[in-house]
Formats: C-alpha cells, structure tokens, sequence
C-alpha cells in the first residue's frame, strides 16, 4: 500500500463517481480502477499497518520550528511513537476505521508536544476530517 493509491481512495469517496476522481487525480479511469483493486488485493493478504513517526526539535538552526521550507533532515531523523494495526479481514474493519481519530493533541503534552504553524493547521484539517466522517456515518 501506498499514499497514491490511498488518494484514490479519498478521490472516489470525494467524487463519488470514478470517472471524476480518475480526472481529478489525472489518470485514466482503468488505471483507477486497477489502482483500487490491487490495493483491495493487498489489504485482503494482511493486516493494514500505519506507523506515525516524529522529529524532535534540536534547536532553532538546525530544526526552526515556523519554518515549514526547511527540512529537519532525512528519514533517519524519524522516531517511530506508534502503530497502528487493523487486522485482517476482522469483523469490525469498517467501524475501526471509522472511529479512528488520530490526532497529535491526543497524546500527553509532558512527553510530545506538536509545534509549529504546519501542525496548528493539521489540528484544524484533522478536527474538520473527523467531523466529516461522523456525518457521513450518521
């Protein structure tokens, strides 16, 4: 699994309509389709594994906090803080995935403590992607 076939996936669920999300992600509809299909192949295999990582802030040099234009270095730098794993083939999947609500903010300030403009816009986009979901269910 990869990130492009994930936008796919938001893509359909957005357009509702494969044509339209095919367009918007400027490919062709049967390579959309494809795209989907193998990833339903692959999830069918395994579990789904998501792992989120951090980068610490060292100093204002070398990792500047309001600047979003400089890179805090290569993927070394990551430090794994989860995972996430939904089994394959449960029977809850689809209500696990929907009452997944990952955030930053809900992890304790006293150990991570997310900083910086890019991570005040992401709480803002992740409250609003949550709320979507939840009226989307209902």
């Amino acid at each position: 699994m990869n990130f492009q076939q994930l936008e796919y996936i938001v893509a359909v669920d957005a357009h509702r309509h494969f044509v339209k999300a095919a367009e918007h992600c400027f490919i062709t509809q049967a390579t959309l389709s494809m795209m989907i299909k193998k990833l339903e192949d692959e999830l069918a295999e395994r579990d789904v594994k998501f792992y989120f990582e951090i980068q610490q802030f060292k100093d204002a040099a070398t990792t500047p906090i309001e600047d979003a234009t400089v890179s805090w270095g290569g993927d070394e730098s990551f430090i794994a803080i989860a995972e996430l794993v939904i089994p394959q083939e449960s029977e809850n999947e689809k209500e696990v995935v929907d009452a997944i609500a990952f955030s930053p903010w809900n992890i304790d300030e006293t150990y991570f403590k997310p900083l910086g403009s890019m991570n005040r816009s992401r709480r803002k986009v992740y409250a609003a992607s949550m709320s979507e979901r939840m009226k989307k269910q209902s």
